[in-house]
């Protein structure tokens, strides 16, 4: 079973042992040299941004994994009740402050499935009490 991160793992190793050059040209002399260096990326490699993305998308699948968008929702619950502009100060102010700690792309991972649950629960109100 291959999954995402093997895939992930293979390309992002492949550059460091995959010759710069075609081997089987006769044209020159060929010396292996692969196309990307270990010692390049340890200069040129924003490891704290790799982190930082790596960290955000691990929270992020522990937040929906763990069904603990579900439970935000509820407590969001309140927001039936709220109109819409309202709403969505709310909801734009809390999404910038997580921006603030975590990746874009982990903000939207967490907050999709959240706002998912809200938008059910808000229609599920509005079906048994109206």
């Amino acid at each position: 079973h291959i999954t995402d991160g093997t895939v992930a793992i293979i390309c992002g190793i492949l550059p460091l042992i995959s010759p710069d050059s075609n081997p089987f040209n006769r044209n020159h002399d060929w010396k292996y040299e692969p196309i990307v260096k270990w010692t390049q990326l340890q200069q040129n490699v924003s490891w704290g941004s790799i982190l930082l993305l790596g960290a955000s998308l691990t929270i992020a699948t522990t937040f929906e994994k763990s069904k603990l968008s579900d439970s935000v929702a509820q407590i969001l619950g309140f927001a039936s009740g709220v109109p819409r502009a309202a709403a969505s100060i709310i909801i734009i102010t809390v999404s910038w402050f997580f921006t603030k700690v975590t990746s874009n792309t982990s903000t939207v991972s967490i907050f999709l499935p959240v706002l998912d649950s809200v938008d059910f629960l808000i229609w599920l109100m509005t079906l048994i009490f109206n």
